[in-house]
């Protein structure tokens, strides 16, 4: 939105040290693991993401 606020806010980390925790808000998403791997396959970045491995 042009006014700095937004819809959604992601998290994403693919192997978090820890325990990551957010708010139970509906607004925010937290993608770890495989659930990341599976969204990131589903909507085609599985190429984008071994280009940047490399």
């Amino acid at each position: 939105m042009s006014d700095g606020s937004y819809d959604r806010f992601f998290f994403a980390c693919h192997k978090p040290a820890g325990s990551l925790v957010i708010a139970a808000e509906p607004r925010l998403h937290l993608w770890t693991g495989e659930a990341l791997a599976a969204i990131a396959i589903e909507v085609g970045l599985f190429g984008w993401l071994m280009d940047r491995t490399r």
